[in-house]
């Protein structure tokens, strides 16, 4: 059925199929640094197409990488995002990987397009098809390799005829390998092949003859400059296509492999070499690798390196690094950084005094600095849309550890310890800002907390400690330390395919005194969670109060007994707790943004059981906090309105 289709439409357009040239197969591939299936696809599909590849005899195909930019962060697509949405929208890519041989999805025993359909039969069937063109594509890099020269020469050998303004050549600068220290996104991938970069003069491509007699030709040359977000410019290479825009049918393709650079390097690695916890707000001790990947020994270079996007500085190189070698170079001591997560970019300029000013091999690593000691005067929620840049993380490397994430679209946003998939007894750190609790006598800190463990029969043994250090984590004093059973907030989760997620009655609200930390003026709070590959530990709403007097002592509640019911609510719900003696304080409920959506005036409750309605049939679906409140002291609970 299929045959007599493409055999149709072909007579149908006037197409003679009887080419005489050898054709070199395209495979396109659709793929992002943060897809999890891309992870699982690539590493066989990049070993079959290398397999088939140049400098392999007889190279049956080229393949070339579209990197999206869903389902989540990728680098190189955010380096050029426009030609590489072109061919998305070109073959309606709706999910990632996807690729297409010759112009059609892989087909196969997975879903159509799948990159793990292509097999070796698949690519021998369309190299035996011949091609009405021959497709020779040159490229050259200008000595300051700030600019690159294409040309694409096009010759028919047999006839082509149909109509007019069907007939694309797309021409794509592409990168062989690039190689990455730590994964650029979330899928844990650090090596990519035959990346596309830029397409000339874009991702739509040129509009070209539809009609060819044998022995026609034509030729085509673009000079342009040479990206500047190029990984390595000894890895560039062209690859040219000429394809049917209306069937999507690719004809030809062509490739110019990488060429060699006489003056070339990269900065291979960058080690900052700066504590988890750096409190200096000075960054020392940095250092950079330069490695000559060109033709030449470098006895000449400038270093250029920069903190996120502050100023460019620069320190010079000189030495002798012979080709295929690397040098360190110590990077000059950086002061004045602000807290939060910092990235140190490095990169080569002027290589062998040739002048070039174009970056080259640049390189980066993250490091993270506390700031100056505040007075704490808001709760932290962590329901901003950036994660606060005075709160560090520092998770043992290869595990997920501590996390900011979100729940309901975003609506509620906590801090996740994620015992559910840590090798027991990993550890993961969660440092916040550092305050000055020179105003206090006798600091308490209050946050909410939920947990579960995972084996009802035997609970997993999950820990939180709080602690404090006064001289930027020397030295610690424990002031909180639950486990197991005493940390658990919620019934055991035995299904291993679902993890915990709280529900607003799981949570819990922790009161801690910081004994010992009243009147000192800089003091870092650290919640170390332990693994006993358990299940999940959140926590949220972090406060430092002064402890005069204890909740049960101003709200004299039952423990326990601030509820809501239904929950989730729908048309209403009702607020219940019961008190031992009378009260006098108030209901208030606020939403996910913090701002009041009810709150009752502020009265005397008398002793017993009381019942507060909460009018939620107005209210937006989502998370709300419950308060019972009096003065700056409050116990409180969660409630969902869903409608």
């Amino acid at each position: 059925m299929k045959l007599f289709f493409t055999t149709a439409l072909a007579l149908s357009m006037g197409m003679m199929v009887m080419g005489q040239s050898q054709r070199l197969v395209l495979a396109e591939g659709f793929s992002n640094a943060s897809c999890g299936p891309c992870a699982s696809q690539n590493p066989n599909y990049n070993t079959l197409t290398a397999t088939n590849s140049y400098p392999n005899n007889p190279a049956k195909l080229v393949a070339i990488k579209y990197q999206t930019n869903w389902p989540g962060t990728d680098p190189m697509n955010a380096q050029n995002p426009g030609d590489i949405a072109s061919r998305v929208s070109y073959y309606a890519v709706s999910g990632v990987p996807w690729g297409a041989l010759d112009g059609t999805a892989y087909a196969g025993s997975n879903y159509s397009g799948a990159l793990a359909n292509l097999n070796q039969t698949t690519i021998n069937n369309r190299y035996a098809v011949t091609s009405p063109f021959d497709l020779m594509v040159y490229h050259t890099i200008n000595p300051n390799m700030d600019s690159v020269t294409i040309t694409v020469n096009i010759n028919c050998t047999d006839t082509l005829q149909l109509g007019s303004g069907v007939v694309k050549l797309h021409v794509a600068l592409t990168e062989k390998t690039i190689t990455f220290s730590t994964p650029p996104g979330s899928n844990g991938e650090t090596t990519f092949k035959g990346v596309v970069r830029k397409m000339y003069p874009d991702g739509n491509g040129t509009t070209i003859s539809s009609n060819w007699l044998p022995g026609q030709t034509d030729s085509y040359s673009w000079t342009v400059p040479l990206p500047s977000y190029i990984y390595k410019i000894p890895e560039v290479g062209v690859v040219a296509f000429i394809q049917n825009n209306g069937s999507k049918e690719v004809y030809q393709a062509g490739y110019s492999a990488p060429i060699p650079v006489p003056n070339y390097g990269t900065i291979s690695a960058v080690v900052t070499n700066s504590p988890a916890i750096n409190c200096t707000g000075d960054l020392n001790n940095a250092q950079a690798t330069i490695n000559n990947i060109g033709n030449n020994a470098i006895t000449s270079a400038t270093v250029n390196y920069q903190v996120d996007n502050g100023s460019i500085q620069t320190v010079p190189f000189s030495g002798n690094i012979a080709p295929g070698s690397t040098a360190n170079i110590s990077i000059p001591a950086l002061t004045g950084i602000s807290g939060g997560a910092h990235s140190l970019n490095v990169w080569l300029t002027n290589i062998n005094n040739s002048g070039s000013t174009n970056a080259l091999g640049q390189s980066a690593a993250t490091f993270q600095m506390s700031a100056s000691p505040s007075v704490m005067s808001n709760t932290v929620n962590f329901e901003g849309s950036v994660f606060p840049n005075s709160y560090i993380i520092e998770n043992t490397p290869g595990a997920n550890g501590w996390s900011w994430v979100s729940i309901n679209n975003g609506a509620s946003k906590f801090m996740r310890c994620f015992f559910w998939n840590m090798p027991s007894g990993t550890v993961a750190n969660l440092y916040t800002a550092r305050y000055d609790l020179s105003g206090f006598t006798n600091p308490e800190l209050k946050f909410d907390e939920a947990y579960t463990y995972y084996t009802a029969a035997s609970p997993e043994n999950d820990r939180l400690i709080v602690s404090y250090s006064t001289n930027c984590g020397s030295t610690w004093v424990d002031f909180y330390d639950k486990a197991g059973t005493v940390l658990q907030t919620a019934a055991p989760i035995s299904n291993p395919q679902q993890q915990f997620v709280p529900a607003a009655t799981d949570w819990r609200t922790e009161l801690s005194n910081m004994n010992g930390a009243g009147g000192l003026s800089d003091v870092l709070i650290r919640f170390r969670g332990i693994s006993d590959f358990g299940d999940n530990l959140f926590i949220d709403n972090i406060f430092i109060q002064e402890k005069s007097m204890s909740v049960e002592e101003v709200i004299p509640v039952s423990q326990n007994s601030l509820v809501t019911y239904p929950n989730p609510a729908n048309q209403s719900a009702t607020v219940r707790f019961n008190l031992s003696q009378d009260f006098n304080g108030k209901i208030e409920v606020v939403n996910a943004l913090g701002a009041m959506v009810f709150a009752t005036a502020e009265g005397t409750f008398a002793k017993g059981d009381q019942n507060i309605q909460l009018p939620t049939a107005t209210w937006a679906d989502g998370l709300y906090l419950v308060r019972l409140v009096s003065g700056n002291m409050e116990m409180s609970t969660r409630l969902v309105v869903r409608h």
